[in-house]
């Protein structure tokens, strides 16, 4: 901008100075009047008498980088601390060790469910916050959490649970990944294309012992993956993307209320059972993280 101001300013002197007009001299130049003396009188209020200061300070405020600014120390990893209200008339049952959620991934594929899972149907009320010790999951590129269920193939499909899953930075307010189920589908209530936002809808490739070398966030993986930037727009979201996220809550979605569904009068709709499927909650084999950050 200031070359360009330069030289326009040059432009116009020049077309001055070769212009056609040859009778303008130096006496026939309008004589500019000296400028006005400055003062440092201040000026004044007229109606009060008030002095006003000739010039009113402006704070610039300073932004400080906030904690997820910088995800190139960031590193992959699965959630490694778990919280559960275990059934006391379930545990020590199979799959009502909360820590199966939090020992890796061990899928086995399309043909046969994982069996290093945690079970939400041990829960008081079909849930597990898991998390990641002295660092949080932040937004990146792409997905940024990745959940891992037991879900296999069958000659009817695909036997899965579904999970509903929600983040908080502080471990009290939580907010979801939108989620939905087609109430009005003719398909069977066991299609996956009728349930879409869980998490535990797809199948699970990656071991952590046999597949060591795969990419856990590419689909060959398997597993559902989340990016923070779909949340629901408001503070919650706005606070997340800033400082990151410090719990997920995974939720089996029958011990979940649906509110698209007025179906059941004053009482509440919940999110229908599928057919064949042990207790209907969904089992936990893992969650990773695709930028954690460490505090």
């Amino acid at each position: 901008m200031k070359q360009t101001y330069l030289f326009l300013l040059c432009a116009g002197l020049f077309i001055n100075a070769c212009g056609d007009d040859s009778e303008n001299s130096a006496e026939d130049m309008p004589t500019e009047e000296p400028p006005a003396e400055e003062t440092t009188e201040p000026m004044k209020n007229e109606d009060k008498g008030e002095e006003v200061p000739d010039e009113v300070p402006v704070e610039i405020p300073v932004t400080e980088p906030t904690f997820c600014q910088d995800i190139s120390n960031a590193v992959v990893a699965y959630a490694n601390e778990a919280s559960a209200t275990i059934d006391e008339a379930k545990e020590g049952t199979p799959f009502s060790d909360a820590n199966l959620a939090i020992n890796g991934v061990r899928g086995r594929g399309l043909g046969s469910g994982s069996l290093d899972v945690f079970s939400l149907d041990k829960t008081v009320d079909g849930s597990i916050t898991l998390s990641y010790e002295g660092g949080r999951f932040c937004d990146g590129q792409g997905a940024d959490i990745k959940v891992f269920e037991n879900p296999f193939g069958s000659a009817a499909g695909v036997f899965f649970e579904p999970i509903i899953v929600s983040v908080s930075s502080d471990g009290e307010s939580y907010v979801s990944f939108p989620h939905s189920f087609d109430l009005d589908s003719d398909l069977r209530i066991n299609a996956v294309e009728r349930w879409q936002g869980f998490a535990g809808m797809q199948p699970v490739y990656f071991h952590e012992e046999n597949t060591a070398e795969m990419n856990v966030f590419s689909e060959a993986a398997g597993g559902d993956s989340f990016d923070l930037q779909d949340l629901p727009p408001g503070p919650q979201k706005d606070d997340i993307l800033k400082n990151g996220v410090r719990f997920i809550k995974l939720q089996a979605a029958q011990a979940a209320v649906n509110p698209e569904d007025q179906s059941c009068g004053e009482t509440s709709c919940y999110f229908p059972i599928l057919p064949g499927t042990f207790g209907g909650f969904a089992d936990v084999d893992g969650l990773y993280g695709r930028y954690i950050l460490r505090d």
